[in-house]
C-alpha cells in the first residue's frame, strides 16, 4: 500500500444495499482524467445484504480500492463515513455519495482546489440532477447515460437543465456561499471535499445522529463554520445524481429528530429555524429574523 503522502486524495464512499448505484459511481471514478494510481476509494458497506461486496471486487483491478463492512444495526452513516476517514491516507477528502456519477474532471477538480488554498476549507462540487423532491425522474433518468457521464453533463449545462438545486442561491450569492448568514447548510456530502487536518480540529462526524435519516453532515458543516472554515463551490467539479428514491416524504418524517438533537446541541436561532424549514429555506427565515431583531 502507498505511503500517506503518495495518494492525493481518498474518496469515501458509504453504501447499503445499492450494488447497482455504487456501479455507476465506481464506473465513473474509472473514467477519471487523473491517474488512477494516485487516488485511493474507501467503500464503507452499512451492512448491505446484496451482492455490494462482488461490485467492490469487480472494480478492484482498476482502482485502489478498500472496502470496510460493518454491522447492519440501521441507519448508521455518520459511523460509515468516519470509518472512511479513519482509514484514509491522503490529506484530501472527498465524499461522495453512492449513486453520484463524477464527471470525467471532478476528482482532479477537487485536489487542485485543496492544493491551491490553504487553511480552512471546503469545496463543493456541482450535483445536476439532484432535487429534493426527485422532479421529473422519468425524463431525467432518459438523458443518462452511465457510460460518457460528460456528456449527459455537457447536455444539462448547455441547456440549463436539471440544474443543481442549490444553485438558485449560487447564483444570488455569486458562488459567495460565506456571505450567507447560514452557510453550513451546503454543507452536504453528496460531492463534497475537505481536508483531514480540518476534520481534525472541527471533530468527525457526530455518530449520535445514527439511527435516524439527515442533518449529520450539516451538524459538522456547522462546527467546520464555527471554527472559522469557508465554503466555495467548485463548478468543474460536476457530477450527476443518479434518481434512486422516489419518495423522499419518509426520509423527511426521520429527519426531525435529528434536527432536534442538533438544536439540542447547539441552540441558537439558526438550528432553531432549521427545525421548520429545508435547508434551502434556512438562510432566507434567518437573514429574515436577523432584520426583524435589528429593527
Amino acid at each position: 500500500m502507498k505511503g500517506f503522502e503518495e495518494v492525493r486524495a481518498s474518496i469515501i464512499i458509504p453504501t447499503y444495499n445499492r450494488s447497482k448505484l455504487l456501479d455507476y459511481t465506481l464506473r465513473s471514478i474509472t473514467k477519471q482524467t487523473i491517474d488512477l494510481k494516485t487516488i485511493e476509494i474507501i467503500v464503507v458497506d452499512d451492512g448491505s445484504s446484496d451482492d455490494t461486496l462482488e461490485i467492490v471486487k469487480k472494480y478492484q483491478k482498476y482502482l485502489m480500492l478498500k472496502y470496510y463492512f460493518q454491522e447492519d444495526k440501521g441507519y448508521r452513516v455518520a459511523s460509515a463515513r468516519n470509518i472512511g476517514i479513519r482509514h484514509s491516507q491522503s490529506d484530501i477528502l472527498i465524499f461522495i455519495d453512492c449513486g453520484v456519477l463524477l464527471g470525467s474532471a471532478c476528482i482532479k477538480a477537487h485536489i487542485k482546489f485543496h492544493e491551491s488554498n490553504a487553511g480552512l476549507v471546503a469545496g463543493l462540487g456541482y450535483v445536476y440532477g439532484w432535487d429534493q423532491f426527485e422532479k421529473d425522474q422519468v425524463n431525467l433518468l432518459s438523458l443518462i447515460n452511465v457510460n460518457n457521464v460528460d456528456s449527459s453533463i455537457s447536455n444539462f449545462r448547455s441547456q440549463a437543465i436539471f440544474l443543481d438545486m442549490r444553485e438558485s442561491l449560487y447564483k444570488l450569492t455569486n458562488d459567495h456561499l460565506n456571505d450567507l448568514p447560514a452557510p453550513w447548510s451546503f454543507f452536504i456530502t453528496c460531492n463534497i471535499s475537505i481536508k483531514r487536518s480540518s476534520l481534525m480540529l472541527t471533530g468527525l462526524f457526530d455518530e449520535k445522529f445514527d439511527g435516524h435519516w439527515g442533518v449529520e453532515d450539516l451538524e459538522l458543516g456547522y462546527r467546520f463554520h464555527k471554527k472559522g472554515g469557508l465554503l466555495f463551490v467548485i463548478r468543474t467539479a460536476d457530477s450527476i445524481h443518479y434518481p434512486h428514491d422516489p419518495d423522499m416524504s419518509h426520509k423527511f418524517r426521520d429527519e426531525v429528530t435529528n434536527k432536534l438533537y442538533f438544536h439540542r446541541k447547539f441552540p441558537c436561532i439558526e438550528t432553531e429555524l432549521f427545525l421548520s424549514s429545508t435547508f434551502l429555506e434556512l438562510n432566507k427565515k434567518v437573514s429574515l429574523a436577523i432584520c426583524k431583531t435589528s429593527v
